[in-house]
């Protein structure tokens, strides 16, 4: 057996790749764009970074006893394991559903403002 294919308990070669289609924002592509290069495509980033993110809440689902697990994950508050609510990416990406949603005129402006004052702290 292949050594990378030992060391990554989620990646098989025996595993057909499925597509699926993703949005992502603007300076995410350009991120993904500038540590993309030949032989590191954007796809293979993201497959890696999914790699990384179930490796780490296996971790920490198995540091945890399991009456903290299922506590933790059905709190609301955390849901967001990887992203804390405070980053700048979190925030951002709420802002910019909450004007989606105020542009589409699912919310009124002055429910815009509000939940943006939530969103920031304010």
């Amino acid at each position: 057996m292949d050594k990378s294919t030992s060391d990554n308990k989620y990646f098989n070669f025996d595993d057909s790749l499925h597509r699926i289609s993703i949005q992502i924002y603007k300076s995410q592509y350009s991120k993904l764009k500038k540590l993309s290069r030949p032989g590191l495509s954007i796809s293979s980033i993201i497959r890696k970074s999914i790699d990384y993110y179930i490796s780490e809440i296996d971790q920490k689902s198995n540091s945890e006893n399991e009456n903290n697990f299922q506590e933790s994950s059905s709190s609301s508050e955390n849901n967001n394991i990887l992203i804390p609510p405070n980053s700048a990416s979190f925030i951002e990406a709420e802002l910019t559903k909450l004007s989606s949603l105020e542009d589409k005129g699912l919310i009124s402006n002055e429910e815009y403002k509000i939940l943006k004052n939530k969103v920031l702290g304010i």
